[in-house]
């Protein structure tokens, strides 16, 4: 059931879908809603039960059962719902596939890493949570260079540090890249400026032309058979080049 759209009401929000979204984060949307709109506290259990959707409510109807869920505290359904949700997942399964989880090749450093907080969300590392983002990370990384650097840092490196220091050197090496190919372009457009006139004064030197070689130079501003570049300003002068 969506929440009413009438006036007085900020937002809305559809059924609880295990399909589309973790319990948590729907549970934090509602909550979010309801402050926003000022649902008093005596009203959350009835505004709950309205708002999660027919799967969520038949969950807790079954388990409270043969008592009507309306009479329950709040508190005692969502966690009814948090318990129930949580044992559906398979821990050591999320725990795979958060430690096969490296970077793709075109992926940033901070795409991968929110990737890896998504996927370590539900593993229940607990305390441990930060070091095993710490070690799947830098495992994972692409950029080999990336990698040592912050492997070198030994047990000192934390994971803050970690993915700080990789941003950092991601961007060094994009700057740096572009740099290169801003001066790789200005020195092929001087080479090819620098070949253009020594190719001109080379013919200059020959006086052996044949009409062949000739009529391969082509001067696009008065169509004759020399370069743009020796174009005479004076307009006569322009037609005895040759």
């Amino acid at each position: 059931m969506a929440a009413p759209r009438g006036r007085g009401f900020i937002g809305s929000i559809d059924g609880f879908e295990a399909s589309k979204e973790d319990w948590h984060n729907y549970q934090r949307r509602l909550e979010i809603w309801m402050k926003a709109n000022k649902i008093a506290d005596e009203d959350k259990v009835n505004v709950f039960l309205a708002m999660i959707g027919a799967s969520a409510f038949e969950i807790v109807t079954n388990f409270v059962s043969p008592e009507d869920p309306s009479e329950k505290q709040y508190d005692e359904l969502i966690k009814i719902l948090v318990d129930y949700y949580s044992s559906t997942r398979n821990q050591i399964a999320l725990r795979m596939a958060f430690r096969k989880r490296h970077q793709e090749p075109q992926e940033s450093v901070a795409s991968y890493i929110n990737e890896l907080k998504k996927l370590s969300r539900h593993c229940g590392y607990g305390t441990e949570l930060e070091t095993n983002l710490r070690d799947t990370f830098v495992g994972g990384l692409c950029n080999r260079r990336i990698q040592a650097k912050l492997l070198s840092k030994g047990n000192t490196l934390t994971w803050k540090n970690a993915r700080e220091e990789a941003m950092a050197m991601e961007m060094a090496d994009k700057d740096s890249g572009n740099l290169q190919g801003t001066a790789a372009t200005s020195s092929s457009t001087t080479s090819h400026a620098s070949a253009d006139s020594n190719e001109v004064s080379s013919h200059k030197q020959k006086g052996n032309w044949n009409c062949q070689q000739r009529n391969c130079l082509k001067c696009y501003r008065c169509h004759g058979e020399h370069y743009p570049q020796q174009v005479s300003s004076h307009p006569i002068k322009m037609f005895q080049l040759w």
